[in-house]
């Protein structure tokens, strides 16, 4: 652009006398000023009806619009199917819903004039702003960060995960926001943050990975509202042992010492511990590398057998939940078919199976669904005919182990002509010493131990 000129400025100060008109209670400029052409002579916004911006002032507030003007009442779109942009730099108004003045970038999707109240659909969303006390908000679920090129990205999260059945909100590395794919294929994908469970509510902090290549994250800590820190697996690094199961129901604190050990000390099978006796009860797992023996109160690793057999660690029913299934399913088959499956990695019997069913459709069907074992029926067909989800239990006595599956198998009376879905499969239980060899104990003793609890969903796409 050619340097003004005086002969330029006394042309602006006529065009900025004549060339704008004031509409709207005085608010309104309709007739911004360019020099497009370059000539060092500026033009008049009626010769620049081919373009896509405005600057206008609205109700005190300065506005520069992408595919968007000013129409004296609405905003309008220039090309409908277009997305239009606009940055509003707050003179005399605040941030809608708020009571501060901003800087704000609002987008608003392609559709039908006028464009939307602010924060509707079709209308003006917040994509950046920052307001009158300098503090910036997103208004998107992600921030990504490309660190110059540097791969895989670093991403930060507060989003609606329908597929896992949680509200996540943390850090993400190499995953896309919506679990969809990833940056590098030979990296591993983190997240640490806050889960939120879509339906009950319940929340922790959590870490969880999958591996290269794979979307699927896989849960390997957490810390429960309660201060709770619960860890599958622990690695220490001065004893070089797995300390499977924790002192202390899962909780070991630096402090926590016995007869002036601290836990590290007792993960090494190597270590003795002198003052165990017959009054101590000393009573521990030989881990890793036998996980048989037990060391008794006199000095010796020993296996627990009776009669005919060791040990029976299993299970007994409770509320705990050890799985959720919660993704929803559809059902459309009006025979018996297989819509959830979870494939054991443990031992257990006597387990609670839950479930919830619903279908929407006015011609009076109703969703029929019943726990199988490996693909044969273990109870009676439970029914509803509600539109809104209704919940069943079962509970489950059958032995089970490393590789048998329990399944949800559902159908509907007749082809229903809405919705009807399954959701949430829970298997809750508590791992127990339920008898030793052919003996059955009356009351079986609890085991407090968390176990990694790695499942398989096998459910139909």
């Amino acid at each position: 652009m050619k340097p003004a000129q005086k002969s330029d400025l006394r042309r602006l100060k006529k065009e900025l006398t004549g060339g704008i008109t004031i509409g709207g209670g005085g608010n309104l400029m309709l007739k911004p000023i360019y020099d497009m052409n370059n000539d060092g002579v500026v033009d008049k916004a009626a010769e620049l009806t081919n373009t896509k911006f405005r600057i206008a002032e609205v109700n005190g507030d300065l506005w520069l619009t992408a595919n968007a003007y000013w129409t004296g009442s609405v905003w309008n779109r220039i090309d409908i199917a277009k997305v239009a942009f606009a940055i509003q730099m707050q003179g005399a108004n605040n941030i809608p819903g708020e009571g501060v003045q901003g800087l704000n970038i609002w987008v608003a999707q392609p559709g039908n004039n006028p464009i939307g109240d602010f924060d509707a659909m079709g209308g003006w969303e917040a994509g950046f702003i920052i307001t009158g006390y300098r503090k910036a908000v997103l208004g998107s679920n992600v921030l990504e960060f490309d660190g110059y090129g540097l791969v895989p990205y670093g991403r930060f999260i507060h989003s609606h995960v329908l597929t896992l059945g949680y509200d996540y909100t943390g850090i993400l590395t190499n995953l896309f926001e919506d679990l969809s794919g990833v940056d590098d294929i030979t990296s591993p994908s983190w997240f640490l943050g806050r889960i939120k469970h879509i339906d009950s509510g319940a929340e922790r902090i959590s870490v969880q990975v999958a591996q290269p290549g794979s979307t699927n994250l896989s849960e390997k800590a957490y810390i429960l509202s309660d201060g709770s820190l619960y860890v599958p697996k622990i690695y220490l690094t001065g004893a070089g042992y797995y300390l499977n199961s924790l002192v202390g129901n899962n909780k070991v604190e630096d402090s926590d010492k016995l007869d002036g050990n601290h836990a590290a000390d007792f993960a090494a099978a190597s270590h003795i511990h002198d003052v165990v006796s017959a009054s101590a009860n000393g009573f521990m797992l030989k881990l890793p590398n036998d996980n048989r023996k037990f060391y008794n109160g006199i000095g010796s690793w020993v296996e627990l057998v009776a009669a005919a057999g060791q040990i029976a660690l299993l299970s007994v029913v409770s509320d705990n939940e050890r799985h959720n299934n919660s993704a929803e399913k559809s059902v459309t088959e009006t025979s018996a078919t297989k819509k959830k499956e979870i494939i054991f990695n443990e031992p257990a019997k006597n387990i609670r199976v839950k479930w919830e069913m619903r279908i929407s459709d006015m011609t009076g069907a109703k969703i029929y669904g019943a726990v199988f074992v490996n693909g044969t029926i273990k109870s009676g067909w439970f029914n509803t005919d509600s539109s809104t989800y209704t919940g069943f239990s079962f509970d489950l006595t059958d032995k089970l182990n490393a590789g048998d599956k329990v399944q949800i198998y559902c159908y509907c009376s007749q082809a229903p002509t809405d919705i009807a879905q399954i959701r949430n499969m829970k298997l809750s239980y508590d791992r127990a010493i339920c008898g030793f060899g052919d003996y059955t104990l009356v009351s079986p003793l609890p085991v407090n131990e968390f176990t990694e609890y790695d499942y398989t969903d096998s459910d139909p796409a």
